[in-house]
């Protein structure tokens, strides 16, 4: 059951356990040794009234016998004071007898001056009224308990709060963070105690976290040949891209680039050259757009382009561009000879009239390229 608690409840527990023991063995050991502090009650009253009246009986004054005894009489637990002189004769009696009810306790005591015996003191005193007494004085002592605890938990409760219970809220909760892989909030710690080193590397972790995951999310989205994007990541993000060009009226071309006879490059100097047209020609492409352009690779050795908020026109001249940069290339191979290639384009337009979506717009534009091939290849068609 207590390893299901959670930890404010379990810490709220400890410190209440931790006051409240040491409190409750106070007063068990008080209530306990009732006898024994009853007895020592006894024995303070003696010894104030041995003390005064030994001083009376040796100067022989009853007028100060007299004040004394009226003084101690007005503790009322005593019953009757009398006090003998040396040879055992009555010098001072006096006896309230009002207060001679219930169980009554005699106790007599030589009374000495300089270790010289000058009489004796009887003491009758009333059991309950005592009780009474001791009884009050654990009241008051509970009470002064009771406020202690009280105090405590007053100073402790917040000092517990703000220094171990929230710290450890705020843990909990980037943890959670980390856990449900929200990672775009970084939590800061300028504690030096030990929950802020802990907080300090969570947040490394997440960091740690955020990147790979950044990474891992960049490597699935990217081809690893060429390094722009792959198929299915071009599709998921121009979608979106589309429908928000198509919302605000503009614009956009898609452009489908293909290796004219790249079968021929492969089969007259290897897969390893034919890469290195492949990386050439994403290169070339890349260099020619903008940042906002989208280019991806669509499989083998065609790429496929999207230029936002551009008319025809300017794709047109955009492909005829970078056509003509491939076409004047040369790439020079280990053995310093040289291989080049030309590209066939296909280009569409997508307007705000135009209802298809970005499968269709992607068909349109290889249609342009089947063209493009038909006429002879190393050439830019067009289809609005």
């Amino acid at each position: 059951m207590l390893k299901n608690l959670s930890l404010n409840i379990t810490i709220t527990i400890a410190i209440l356990i931790g006051i409240t023991i040491p409190v409750s063995i106070s007063t068990w050991y008080f209530l306990s040794n009732q006898k024994k502090y009853f007895e020592i009650e006894i024995e303070k009253k003696i010894d104030s009234i041995s003390t005064l009246n030994s001083q009376v009986l040796w100067y022989l004054s009853s007028e100060w016998a007299e004040i004394i005894v009226d003084s101690l009489l007005k503790d009322k637990s005593i019953v009757e004071i009398t006090l003998y002189d040396d040879q055992g004769n009555v010098f001072l009696s006096k006896y309230e007898k009002s207060r001679a009810v219930g169980e009554l306790i005699s106790i007599s005591r030589p009374l000495e001056v300089n270790n010289k015996k000058v009489g004796k003191v009887k003491l009758v005193i009333n059991k309950l009224e005592i009780n009474e007494q001791i009884e009050t004085e654990k009241t008051r002592a509970f009470q002064l308990a009771l406020f202690q605890v009280l105090l405590a938990l007053i100073i402790l409760m917040p000092l517990m709060y703000y220094k171990v219970l929230l710290p450890i809220k705020r843990l909990v909760k980037q943890s959670q963070k980390i856990a449900n892989n929200k990672l775009d909030k970084a939590f800061v710690w300028n504690r030096t105690d030990e929950l802020g080193t802990l907080g300090r590397r969570l947040e490394y972790a997440r960091e740690e976290i955020q990147t790979l995951v950044q990474e891992l999310q960049e490597s699935a989205n990217k081809d690893p040949l060429t390094n722009v994007y792959n198929r299915r990541f071009f599709t998921e993000v121009t979608n979106s891209i589309v429908k928000k060009l198509k919302r605000d009226k503009k614009s956009f071309c898609i452009l489908i680039f293909d290796i004219d006879d790249f079968k021929q490059v492969n089969d007259s100097y290897g897969h390893q050259i034919g890469d290195k047209v492949i990386i050439d020609l994403s290169k070339t492409i890349t260099s020619k757009l903008r940042q906002s352009d989208i280019v991806a690779r669509f499989g083998g050795e065609e790429f496929v382009v999207l230029l936002q908020d551009t008319d025809i026109i300017n794709a047109n001249n955009i492909a005829e561009e970078i056509r003509k940069s491939i076409e004047l290339k040369e790439i020079k191979l280990e053995d310093n000879s040289t291989v080049s290639y030309t590209v066939s384009i296909g280009v569409t337009e997508v307007t705000r009239y135009n209802k298809s979506c970005i499968y269709e717009s992607i068909k349109r534009a290889d249609d342009a390229l089947y063209k493009a091939k038909e006429k002879g290849k190393n050439i830019v068609e067009c289809i609005v």
